[in-house]
Order: C-alpha cells, then structure tokens, then sequence
C-alpha cells in the first residue's frame, strides 16, 4: 500500500512537465481581411492574454489544451483550443447590436447597466399601428419626467410641446431634437415625422446630456432611431386604420321648456301666491311647438356643432439592402377631419 503511494507522487510532476508552456502568436482580421488593432485575446485557463497590435498580431504563452477567448467591441467572440500548432489566424465577424440591451446616448450606444446619467428608452417591435396623429403623441404617458401638452386641437397642427424635468430658463426650455444623429432646433421634425417610422426613442433628461451636446442639451435631449432596411431582405410592409373621433364629455343642458318652468317656479319660491310669471302659457306653448323660434328657441348646440370625425392613416414601405448599404422608402397618407363643424347644412 505504501509503494502505490509513493509511486502516485513521483508520477504528478511527470505529468505537469508535459504541459510545458509554448509561445504561439498570429493575425486577427474582420471579415474582409482588414487587420483589427486592439483586440484582446484572454486565456481561460489562466491569468494570460495580451492585446493585438496595429497591425493585428499578437504572440502570447499558452499549454497545450488552453481555451483562449477573442473579443473585440461591436464583434462576436470566438474561442479556439491551443494546440500543437504556433500559428493562429483569427477572423472576427461583426454583429448587430440588440436593441432591447442598449440605449442611445448620442452618436453611439451603450448598455444601460453602465449608464450614469438619467436615460429612458422606448422601443417598437413592429411598425406602430396607434391611433396617433404624430410622433409626439407617442410620448404620452410612456417617460416620467417628460411633460407634453397639445396646444392646439385642429387637425394637422396637433402637435405638442415637450418639456423635460420642468422649465428651467426664462428662454426657450424646448428639448433638442436628434434623428439619426441629425440636429434639430424645434419640434416640428419630431412632429412631422411618421409614427410608423419610428424604431425606438431615447430621452436624455439630466445635465450629462451637456457633455455630449454641449449648451444645446441643457433642456434635455429626444434621440430617434428610424427604421432601416436588412441586409439581403427585400420587404414590404403596409399598416393601416380607421376610426372616429369624438369629445370625450359633451355639456348637457335643460332644453327651453324646463328652463322656463323652472323660472317660474323660482319666481313663485320667491314671491308666493301672487307672483308674476317669468313665462306666460302662450310663451310656454310657443316653446313647445316651436311658433316663435327667434324668441323662444330650443337649439342644443353642443349637438349641433360638435360630431363624430373620420380618420384614417395609411403607411406603405420598402426596405431591403445589401452587405454595403441599406435602404427604406416609405410613404404615407393621413386624412383626420375635425369634431367641430364647419358649416351647418339648412333643415
């Protein structure tokens, strides 16, 4: 039983000497053979790793049967087992970024568990498909901190202010507008823009918005990422609605012949028996058939002047692309009619 032993403990540096380091070095490139400076290479198995140079190659130290990881931002990472082999020509492909895992935080994006200041981010899956009239009136309910108000109900011109964390200059407080990394001063752009176009929306609320933006992000900052075509993916896509808009409460008031009874009972209340109608029988009978309709009319006009409105948007789009570019083209048409009418036709 000893001599097993002793023999198992003569027999372990036996077997690390055979796992003697060797130097193994090579390139790393992206996809079309372009050398990638910068990558790191770290082994898995140990504390190593190293970093390529410019012009792509690295030499590091590895044991046979190493796993060493590869892992360059915005590319897919790849592990290769070490071998015999000294020479290793790596290639890298790049990969989408997720948006559901990011916010847009200027001309770039970063994940949200390393973000210091105050981001919100809203994102479509599909094509949006609401009710809405603009792209404002998506932010609705969907951001805190973010305040809209319509200042304006007529069709067309509907749209509506934003103010980010309350009004903080006697100037102008509205936020900047950046679509697709392109500046705008006001809302019109953001307003304008169709709904259905529309991929995510970031909202940078607080002073960090200043040190990518400079004096122009001090109100706060509304990213829009549209939608773009995939590579090697023609589609076609149309979305559309119908409905009928309406005030949400309409007055209701007492019709003529109730107000003039109540007059008179009021008038009674007051002074007793012998009082003096407000509204004589005759006048009360001309209420009620309508005889005298320039006296004693019994109009609603609430009935008369508001109404359900149409509306309906269409979107048609085309988008596709290849491994250079993508595109997307899309067209739109909106017809929303108002609830007040324009003119009355005679009965």
């Amino acid at each position: 039983m000893k001599f097993i032993i002793y023999t198992l403990l003569l027999l372990l540096p036996l077997g690390q000497e055979a796992l003697a380091q060797m130097s193994i070095s090579g390139q790393v490139t992206d996809a079309d053979g372009i050398p990638m400076p910068g990558v790191t290479l770290a082994n898995l198995n140990s504390t190593g790793g190293t970093v390529t140079d410019i012009d792509g190659n690295f030499t590091m130290t590895a044991n046979e049967g190493d796993i060493i990881e590869v892992s360059f931002i915005g590319y897919g990472n790849i592990q290769i087992t070490v071998t015999k082999e000294t020479v290793y020509n790596l290639q890298l492909e790049e990969v989408s970024t997720v948006l559901d895992e990011v916010a847009v935080i200027g001309y770039g994006s970063q994940k949200k568990v390393n973000l210091t200041g105050a981001v919100s981010t809203m994102t479509f899956k599909e094509e949006v498909n609401q009710p809405v009239t603009n792209a404002g009136q998506l932010l609705y309910g969907r951001f805190s901190g973010v305040q809209l108000t319509q200042t304006s109900g007529n069709p067309g011109a509907d749209g509506s202010s934003i103010v980010i964390r309350g009004i903080g200059t006697f100037g102008n407080s509205t936020p900047l507008i950046v679509i697709d990394n392109i500046q705008y001063d006001d809302l019109a752009a953001f307003n304008n823009l169709a709904p259905s176009d529309i991929e995510s929306i970031s909202v940078l609320k607080d002073a960090s918005a200043s040190a990518i933006y400079g004096a122009r992000g001090a109100n706060g900052v509304v990213l829009v990422t549209t939608r773009r075509g995939s590579e090697d993916k023609f589609e076609i896509s149309y979305n559309n609605y119908f409905g009928l808009q309406e005030t949400t409460i309409k007055p209701k008031f007492l019709g003529s012949q109730d107000y003039a009874m109540l007059m008179n009972e009021k008038f009674r209340n007051n002074d007793g028996p012998g009082f003096i109608p407000r509204y004589t029988a005759d006048q009360i009978n001309a209420i009620n058939n309508g005889s005298l309709p320039d006296q004693f009319g019994n109009t609603s006009w609430a009935d008369e002047i508001l109404r359900q409105a149409p509306i309906q948007n269409h979107n048609l789009s085309f988008s596709g692309g290849s491994s250079k570019s993508t595109y997307r083209l899309s067209l739109g048409y909106l017809n929303q009619e108002a609830i007040i009418r324009s003119k009355f036709a005679s009965e």
